[in-house]
C-alpha cells in the first residue's frame, strides 16, 4: 500500500508540473492559424514602488500568436509586435486583423487580461507574455506595442510602466490603469521615455472624460488622439 502511494504521489506531482510548465521554446508555430503559448512569471522583484494591488500575480498564462506569411522562410527578418488585451478576455485581433497581416506584424492575443479579474492578473498576463514573446519570436527593437478596448486599453498602459523596450501604447476607449489609492500614468516615464501614444475615442464613449489625462500627462510631441462619431 505504501508503495502504491507513493507512486501515486510521483503522478500527481509529474502531472503537476507538466500542467503548469511553459511552452518550450522549440515548440512548432503556426503561419497559418494560432499557437496557443503558455507562459509564467516567477518573480516581480524588480518592479519597485509598486501598490501591491498593482503588482503581476505569479503564475501561469496564456496569449494566442499570430506570425506574419513567410515568418520562417526569413529567418534574418525582425518583426513589428502588437500585444493585444481584452476587456472580456481571450483577446482576438478583431478589426484590426487586416492592418496586422497586411503589414506582416506580430501579433499576441492574451487570454487571461480581462475586466472579470484583478489589476494584479492583467499585468500578469501582459509581462508573462512579454517576457516570452522577447525570446520566442524575432521582433523588432523599438517596435513593440500594447493596446486594448476599454479595460484592455488600461491593461496596455500597465505593460509599458513595467516593461522597458515598448514603442508605444495605443489607447482605445479609455486612459490609464489605476488601483483604489492613485491612477499610474506616469510610472511609463522612467523605463519607456520616447514611447509614442496614440488615443481613439468615440465622442459617445464612458470614459470619454479620461481624455483630459492623457493630454496632461503625455507631451503632445509624443501623442496623437483621434475623436470619432459614436
Amino acid at each position: 500500500m505504501f508503495k502504491e502511494l507513493l507512486l501515486l504521489n510521483f503522478l500527481l506531482t509529474f502531472a503537476s508540473i507538466q500542467l503548469f510548465a511553459a511552452s518550450p521554446m522549440d515548440l512548432k508555430l503556426s503561419e497559418d492559424g494560432l499557437t496557443l503559448i503558455e507562459c509564467e512569471i516567477k518573480s516581480h522583484s524588480d518592479l519597485k514602488g509598486y501598490p501591491k494591488d498593482g503588482l503581476p500575480k505569479l503564475g501561469t498564462y496564456h496569449y494566442n500568436l499570430h506570425l506574419p506569411e513567410g515568418y520562417h522562410d526569413n529567418p534574418n527578418e525582425d518583426y513589428p509586435l502588437i500585444i493585444i488585451a481584452s476587456p472580456g478576455g481571450k483577446a482576438k485581433m478583431g478589426k484590426m486583423a487586416e492592418v496586422i497581416k497586411k503589414n506582416r506584424w506580430i501579433a499576441a492575443m492574451l487570454v487571461e487580461s480581462s475586466n472579470k479579474g484583478s489589476w494584479t492578473v492583467m499585468a500578469g498576463n501582459e509581462v508573462a507574455a512579454f517576457d516570452d514573446l522577447k525570446k520566442r519570436v524575432r521582433c523588432k527593437d523599438g517596435f513593440i506595442f500594447s493596446t486594448g478596448m476599454s479595460g484592455g486599453s488600461r491593461a496596455a498602459t500597465q505593460l509599458i510602466s513595467m516593461r522597458k523596450g515598448l514603442g508605444g501604447v495605443i489607447l482605445q476607449a479609455a486612459a490609464f490603469w489605476y488601483t483604489p489609492s492613485a491612477y499610474y500614468q506616469h510610472q511609463y516615464k522612467e523605463l519607456n521615455p520616447k514611447a509614442t501614444w496614440y488615443g481613439l475615442f468615440g465622442d459617445g464613449d464612458y470614459n470619454m472624460k479620461e481624455l483630459s489625462q492623457v493630454y496632461s500627462n503625455i507631451p503632445y510631441q509624443q501623442l496623437k488622439v483621434e475623436v470619432y462619431k459614436g
